[in-house]
């Protein structure tokens, strides 16, 4: 069986993640990190460990996030919304789609 993570890693991971994307909760914790750590449930050491990070680098870090969540869900919705017309326009070229539906 597969070893799993203990549950502070997996509470810092998320804290990590949310403070990521989340400009909001980001900005809470730059403004106090240590207490929001704490309020994310994170033990005493990672809140002191949490005062040292790279504050530039966490924001340039979700910055290119925003932007590449933003051309994923640019082109998926550009991609969702043509593939029924692709359809249609290839199955208009086909003799018998045509005979079909086309047909007087």
């Amino acid at each position: 069986m597969g070893k799993t993570a203990p549950v502070h890693s997996l509470n810092l991971e998320q804290f990590l993640a949310t403070i990521y994307v989340d400009p909001v909760a980001r900005a809470r914790f730059l403004a106090s990190p240590e207490a929001e750590a704490s309020r994310a449930g994170l033990s005493e050491q990672q809140c002191l460990k949490l005062k040292e990070i790279d504050f530039t680098g966490l924001e340039m870090a979700s910055r290119s996030f925003a932007r590449k969540r933003a051309s994923k869900q640019a082109a998926s919705a550009s991609s969702d919304s043509g593939w029924w017309l692709r359809l249609l326009s290839n199955l208009s070229r086909q003799k018998w789609f045509a005979q079909i539906f086309f047909s007087v």
